[in-house]
């Protein structure tokens, strides 16, 4: 029977890893860019519209800036591409 050990030292406990300062500049940059984001993720949309990868991704992105009808619009996107691949099996 396998029997899990229990680590002696939790990694958060650990002398050894060091955390590293944040840069906060850096930081505030990748946290706002949503501007950037969104325009990438348009792109990638038009580039590849059958991409389920693309719409999930769109559709947390729409998510987490708060606009909830057009990720709701790409989540049914991504539904209705589900369920017609499931059809066809």
């Amino acid at each position: 029977m396998y029997t899990r050990k229990e680590d002696p030292v939790k990694k958060d406990d650990d002398p050894k890893r060091k955390q590293e300062p944040v840069d906060e500049k850096k930081l505030v940059f990748l946290q706002n860019d949503y501007r950037n984001a969104h325009r990438v993720i348009m792109h990638m949309l038009k580039l590849f519209p059958k991409n389920p990868y693309a719409i999930y991704k769109a559709g947390k992105f729409f998510l987490e800036v708060g606009n909830k009808v057009d990720a709701q619009v790409q989540f049914s996107k991504l539904r209705s591409m589900l369920q017609e691949a499931t059809k066809q099996l």
